[in-house]
This record gives structure tokens, C-alpha cells and sequence, in this order.
């Protein structure tokens, strides 16, 4: 008589640990972008071969085919997102610079008013004197918000000097401007009357808007 065979015992099968890392990771990129979107992918395709070559000891392949397509829409989301976000916010920090140029250009031009008015209607050479001569603050940022780091410490340009008297026309006599273009081609003016306006560049001349 012969002896039965024994089978071999059962071994209950484990969900792959990359399947889950997987799923997380994709969940993840929603927020994380290709940060963990691509190791979720990874963990995926890693965690489909695993689990088909172990002979159903491994399960969780859904959990792995959701890790990559969650991955992958979590790449294209924030990739969608930083495509809007970026030029808005490009924008955004444009708008503060020319407002900032603005400021600062009508500070030096009221500045020229009052030191005509104190000297018979005659213009200052340049920046310089209103600074020593107290009539800007010194310490006051007159560097063009459009200026790369450690440009000129006064980026406005004087375009005209005399006396009030040879301008019959203040209001359309630009005094000076930023030293830079704003992206565009546009430039912050001040003109003779003390207003302000942003302006485009054709040729050596500035236009208002």
C-alpha cells in the first residue's frame, strides 16, 4: 500500500507593496505633481511584473493600474495648473513693478517742482542735486523696479533741463524716465505738470498710451 502524497501546505497571498506605494504616491501627485507622479508610475509598472511572476502570491494589480493612472493625471494636473498660474502671476508682478517705477518716478518729479520753485523756475541738473540739496530724502529707493540686481542706485533718466519758461506745454514735456523697459517696450514717464503715464518706446522716443 502506498503512502498518500502530502500536499504542500496553502500560503495565503499578500498584496504587493509596491501595487500600494503605488496608489499612494499617485494619490499624492495631485499635489505633488511629477514629484510623485513619476514614482508612482514606477511603483506601478514595478508592482504589475512583480505580481505576475509570483504565481498569485502577490496580488493588488488594480491597486497598481490605479497607482499609474492616478500618477499620470496628477502630472498633467499640475502641469495644466502651472501653465495658468505662471503668466498670471507673471502679470501680477509686472503690474507691481510699473506701479512701484510710477511711485518713484512722481516722487523725483514733484521734487523738481519744488526746486524750481525755489530757483526761479530753473530745473535741476540731474537726481544728484535734489539728493543733496534735500529735496528727495536721502536713503529713498529711486532704482528701477525693472533693473536686474545691483543696477543703477537712481534708474531715472532726465530727458530735458533750463527753465520752466522754455516748456509752454508741461503737460505733454516728458521730464524724465525709468532707465529700463518694462516687458513690452512699455516705460514709465513723468512729465513737466507732475503726471505720471506708462508709455511705449518708438525709436529714442517715448509715446503715452
Amino acid at each position: 500500500m502506498h503512502a498518500q502524497a502530502i500536499p504542500p501546505p496553502l500560503t495565503a497571498s499578500k498584496t504587493s507593496k509596491a501595487a500600494v506605494a503605488s496608489l499612494v504616491l499617485g494619490i499624492l501627485s495631485v499635489l505633488g505633481g511629477i514629484l510623485t507622479g513619476l514614482p508612482a508610475i514606477v511603483c506601478g509598472i514595478v508592482g504589475i511584473s512583480k505580481i505576475g511572476n509570483s504565481s498569485g502570491r502577490l496580488t493588488g494589480k488594480g491597486l497598481a493600474v490605479a497607482g499609474i493612472a492616478t500618477g499620470g493625471f496628477g502630472i498633467m494636473f499640475t502641469a495644466v495648473l502651472a501653465a495658468i498660474a505662471i503668466p498670471a502671476y507673471v502679470k501680477v508682478v509686472e503690474k507691481a513693478k510699473l506701479a512701484q517705477s510710477q511711485q518713484r518716478a512722481r516722487v523725483i518729479v514733484l521734487a523738481c517742482q519744488l526746486y524750481a520753485a525755489d530757483h526761479d523756475g530753473n530745473l535741476p541738473v540731474d537726481v544728484m542735486t535734489l539728493l543733496d540739496e534735500s529735496y528727495i530724502e536721502k536713503g529713498t529707493d529711486l532704482r528701477s523696479p525693472f533693473a536686474e540686481a545691483g543696477g543703477s542706485a537712481i534708474g531715472y533718466k532726465f530727458l530735458i533741463s533750463g527753465n520752466l519758461a522754455d516748456f509752454p506745454q508741461p503737460g505733454q514735456t516728458v521730464l524724465l524716465h525709468d532707465e529700463v523697459q518694462a516687458p513690452g517696450g512699455q516705460m514709465v514717464m513723468a512729465f513737466l505738470d507732475g503726471h505720471v503715464a506708462v508709455g511705449r518706446v518708438a525709436g529714442k522716443i517715448a509715446r503715452p498710451e
